[in-house]
């Protein structure tokens, strides 16, 4: 019996091991990244108010993606339902608001059903003026800048 929970400790210490050495080298590769980006900023001279832009964006992209990694991995966790009705938490104002949908809302929740979430970093290009899509998007959060290079395509 003792022998035996020896063991059971001894998985549950290794796996915790893994879990902090992961978390740790995820921390280490974005410090790397900032050092890297430091040196060079560094060597150019650059003043400290556009440093601090640079260092800015590299903090708020590196929590964008870790956000929008614990959200995949929260949805895939989900059942169907559940995951429409987080869905629809995300989403449901906002499209309701598009005049295509006002006061449709049997049509949004149908809608709801065929949506997924994607993140976009600034100055992302979501799409392009004249490209065919087969998509849809609606902002549910923050805000985009859109480009017209030609008025009637």
């Amino acid at each position: 019996m003792l022998i035996c929970g020896a063991i059971v400790n001894a998985v549950i210490f290794g796996n915790m091991a893994v879990m902090i050495q992961s978390l740790n080298r995820k921390n280490t590769l974005f410090q790397e990244k900032i050092e890297n980006a430091n040196e060079a900023m560094t060597n150019l001279k650059m003043p400290v108010d556009f440093r601090d832009d640079v260092k800015h964006y590299f903090n708020y992209t590196q929590n964008a993606q870790n956000h929008q990694k614990e959200l995949d991995s929260f949805l895939v966790m989900l059942s169907p339902s559940l995951k429409q009705r987080v869905t629809s938490y995300i989403f449901f104002d906002t499209i309701l608001e598009h005049s295509v949908f006002k006061d449709q809302r049997d049509a949004v929740d149908s809608f709801l059903n065929s949506l997924s979430i994607k993140l976009f970093m600034p100055e992302d290009q979501i799409i392009k003026q004249g490209s065919s899509s087969s998509c849809m998007y609606f902002l549910a959060r923050g805000e985009c800048d859109v480009y017209v290079t030609d008025c009637h395509k």
